[in-house]
């Protein structure tokens, strides 16, 4: 539960930090009709590969969610029996007051897309259609 509250709020500072780091471009796109055409191509694949990092992500978050339940089945099950070890065993009070149930909730499964990977590519092929990119500083 402290690890999902902590991820909570360690998030909005994660995206500023990266936010921070992240480059700005400026396209300015061919002004001939073949150059406009490929770069429409170059959108259309873009398009293409977001959607497969979109699939890829919740593929990532069912896999994610199927092996967290089965992680939470089996604690659940070993849980009580390491417990009920730990207390037969205790030799005083001490050993027995350290004695834990461990908590057997799971962390939540939060996968993201990688559109990096298409912003790349599409930058790449924005230039080979003619187009120019600059950084904004």
């Amino acid at each position: 539960m402290r690890i999902q509250v902590f991820i909570a709020a360690a998030a909005p500072l994660l995206a500023a930090l990266v936010a921070g780091c992240a480059k700005e471009y400026a396209y300015i796109p061919p002004t001939d009709a073949e150059g406009k055409a490929c770069v429409a191509q170059c959108q259309t694949s873009q398009t293409s590969c977001r959607r497969d990092q979109d699939r890829r992500a919740e593929a990532a978050a069912d896999q994610c969610a199927v092996e967290s339940a089965r992680r939470e089945d089996t604690c659940k099950i070993k849980a009580p029996i390491e417990y009920a070890t730990c207390l037969k065993f205790a030799k005083n009070d001490e050993e027995r007051a350290a004695c834990q149930l461990n908590d057997c909730e799971q962390p939540s499964c939060q996968p993201s897309a990688n559109y990096g990977l298409c912003a790349g590519d599409y930058r790449t092929c924005f230039q080979s259609c003619g187009g120019r990119i600059e950084v904004i500083e």
